[in-house]
């Protein structure tokens, strides 16, 4: 968390910056914090950020409402706070259907297997990303009645990836 908030503070003051890098295939394709090594530096101030992940924007919701394996995120969802202050705008890519999530990750993998990467088999990629729909289907309608950011944009993406829906806020 500190780090994010780090790294956003610097991009906004214009300060020099390591951003830090995801690598898709460490732990098996799992993923996780590539090493420091592998950052790009940012000395210059930027005009743009784009800053990505799955919970961005996500709040909590009632004690009384998250299935227990979810008790324990939604708790700590106010931690996450602070990215979602730093945003001047907010872009919500949503599927249309789940599925549609479980698809493309199933796709991706397949795709970094055959370039040699590692990468989940398709029944791992299932499991691992069905594991995380729940938290999709009790966080994402939060979104779409309260996105961070002075301005918001969502789209609602179909089984091919493109927008079948358009929402500006």
């Amino acid at each position: 968390m500190a780090l994010a908030v780090e790294v956003l503070s610097a991009l906004r003051e214009g300060r020099p910056v390591a951003i830090p890098r995801y690598d898709k295939s460490a732990h098996g394709g799992r993923g996780d914090r590539a090493p420091r090594s592998t950052w790009r530096r940012v000395d210059d101030r930027v005009d743009l950020v784009v800053f990505e992940g799955w919970m961005l924007g996500f709040t909590s919701v009632p004690a009384s409402q998250p299935p227990s394996e979810l008790a324990t995120t939604n708790a700590l969802l106010a931690a996450y706070r602070p990215w979602s202050d730093a945003l001047d705008a907010f872009v919500l890519l949503e599927a249309a259907d789940l599925r549609f999530v479980v698809d493309w990750r199933c796709s991706a993998e397949r795709a970094r297997r055959a370039h040699g990467e590692p990468a989940l088999s398709s029944e791992e990629t299932r499991d691992y990303i069905e594991r995380f729909l729940p938290a999709y289907q009790l966080w994402v309608p939060g979104l779409r009645v309260a996105t961070p950011g002075r301005r918001a944009l969502r789209f609602v993406l179909g089984a091919e990836r493109l927008p079948v829906e358009r929402h500006v806020t």
